[in-house]
């Protein structure tokens, strides 16, 4: 009897009927739905940030490593060499290559606009730093060696700095360190008593384990003038084989944006190319040093920040009037949407007639990246030179506008102090 009205109890229980599994279905339905959207949005607003975080912390460094330069700016090298007594060489220089006659702490020049610019506004220039950046170290001559088509200066191999060296290699390959500093293509700077000396490094050679002999090679084009025991040469010229001068050795570096998309050597950074990025005409900010004749050294291009689109700078100068006891300074800021015409005069190249580069006191920076994809539909009210987009004008696609990230800084060349001039 209680098995019979167990079955009957079952059987009078209500299941779902089609409406209501419909119903279930379709808010299951929904709520995945939504899971599924919430999810794409969530990942596209994190591809989004992680764009804008990498173009941050780009130009972040890019500025931080152009500011290392620049705080050795001027280090053990002269300011002007048509205006530094100090120097001895050929009357006007007449023997100096290219680039030995533009050596500054800073030179700041114009350059034509990039065709990526396009529609966006920007203005870009580019700087040449010149110092003992490198090292900062006073290498000691023991002797000098006259030859017909070059000659060659030897080092002690004793000197304070050469035994800092072997200490910071704990005694390890310190030749090929000192192969690496005393780089074919630098200047070479003999500070004489009352004198500078200025030449350009063709050769180096060390021996020893430990270091026995150094000698660095410098052509005699430009001449760097010896006065023999006999008063033979210019009375301004090395004397007593220089036995003891400091030695420093002067790199040029130059910062400024430029393509490398058709550089093998950095495939692995720009290859493949994404056409619905628009990365054909890319631009990055590079770093290459440069040779006394104003060509660039191989293989010392590298790639600072990727996707940078601006690059501006300011100065602060010392005055026509200042003078040694009572400088006056005057600040030439980063203007926009047309350059200060000042800023290349005084920050120009030594031998163009006119520039001032020695006055210079403090290098305002501006650096602009954006992020690699386009993510923006339309561009965005901002201040001149100061862009919030970036339009990527053969981007595909409807949104063709990366964001932008600017930083200024102002860096002062703290080897170049003084009132005067």
């Amino acid at each position: 009897m209680r098995a019979k009205h167990r079955i009957l109890r079952d059987a009078d229980r209500r299941g779902f009927t089609l409406v209501e599994l419909l119903v279930a279905i379709t808010a299951g339905a929904l709520v995945a739905a939504a899971a599924v959207l919430l999810s794409k949005n969530a990942v596209r607003i994190f591809q989004e940030e992680a764009r804008i975080s990498y173009a941050q912390v780009a130009v972040a460094m890019g500025l931080g490593r152009m500011g290392t330069d620049l705080e050795h700016a001027g280090r053990n090298t002269t300011r002007n060499p048509f205006t530094d007594r100090r120097i001895c060489a050929q009357p006007s220089f007449v023997d100096w290559p290219a680039g030995m006659r533009r050596l500054a702490p800073v030179v700041i020049e114009a350059r034509p606009d990039l065709p990526q610019n396009a529609g966006n506004d920007l203005r870009n220039e580019r700087i040449t730093i010149a110092g003992d950046l490198d090292s900062g170290e006073n290498f000691v001559m023991s002797t000098t060696l006259p030859g017909a088509s070059t000659t060659t200066i030897v080092l002690q191999p004793q000197s304070r700095a050469i035994r800092r060296l072997a200490a910071l290699t704990q005694n390890g390959n310190v030749a090929s360190r000192l192969a690496e500093l005393f780089r074919v293509g630098r200047i070479l700077h003999i500070e004489g008593p009352t004198h500078d000396y200025y030449g350009r490094i063709q050769g180096f050679a060390a021996a020893g384990t430990p270091i026995e002999s150094i000698q660095v090679t410098i052509e005699n084009t430009p001449l760097v003038p010896i006065q023999t025991s006999q008063s033979v040469g210019p009375s301004c010229g090395i004397k007593g084989f220089g036995s003891g001068y400091p030695v420093h050795v002067i790199s040029r570096v130059r910062y400024e944006l430029r393509s490398v998309v058709a550089d093998a050597s950095f495939a692995d950074y720009v290859q493949p190319l994404n056409p619905v990025t628009g990365d054909v005409d890319r631009t990055e900010l590079v770093r290459v040093e440069l040779a006394p004749d104003d060509s660039e050294i191989p293989g010392t291009l590298e790639l600072v920040t990727e996707y940078a689109v601006g690059l501006r700078f300011g100065i602060t100068a010392l005055a026509i009037t200042s003078q040694p006891d009572a400088p006056v300074l005057e600040r030439f800021p980063i203007t926009d949407p047309v350059p200060d015409a000042q800023v290349y005069a005084i920050a120009g190249p030594p031998d163009v007639q006119g520039s001032r580069p020695e006055a210079v006191r403090s290098v305002q920076v501006r650096l602009s990246t954006r992020s690699r994809a386009p993510d923006r539909p339309t561009q965005i009210p901002s201040p001149a030179g100061r862009p919030f987009r970036f339009l990527v004008g053969n981007a595909k696609g409807a949104e063709r506008f990366a964001r932008v990230r600017t930083l200024e800084r102002e860096f002062a060349l703290v080897n170049t102090r003084g009132g005067g001039s």
